[in-house]
């Protein structure tokens, strides 16, 4: 399994997330935590959270769990998710876990928080690790 710190620098390649200020967070066999500050670059007309970002948000938290145990690659196959409540805070966090973890496909839960304990969002995200 890959190390906090290695998955961190992993993905500073990445040049979307690290743009939107989207960051690993926390990692442990099965689980992992990413996070992003809202600013106001991440707000549509109405002042809300764009849907975007949330989602973004989820993608990576899955994409950080799928690639912390393999040497090769695990891709998004697809990616469902349901907002639940607008987020007023101003830090999102998204928890990712296994559903179920194949040999070549994995199936993740991804439940996105604020810092005020808003459940803004369910995601399901479905992998296929790259052998």
């Amino acid at each position: 399994m890959r190390t906090l710190q290695e998955l961190q620098e992993m993905f500073t390649g990445d040049g979307f997330v690290t743009h939107n200020g989207i960051r690993v967070e926390a990692i442990e066999p099965g689980i992992a935590t990413a996070a992003v500050d809202v600013t106001d670059k991440h707000r549509n007309l109405l002042g809300m959270i764009q849907g975007g970002l949330v989602f973004t948000l989820a993608d990576f938290a899955f994409g950080v769990l799928a690639n912390s145990e393999h040497e090769v690659p695990t891709v998004t196959l697809s990616g469902n998710i349901n907002y639940l409540k607008a987020a007023k805070g101003n830090t999102l966090t998204a928890i990712a876990k296994y559903a179920n973890r194949g040999r070549t496909i994995s199936v993740v839960n991804v439940e996105i928080y604020d810092e005020l304990g808003t459940h803004a969002a369910s995601a399901v995200f479905t992998g296929f690790t790259m052998r």
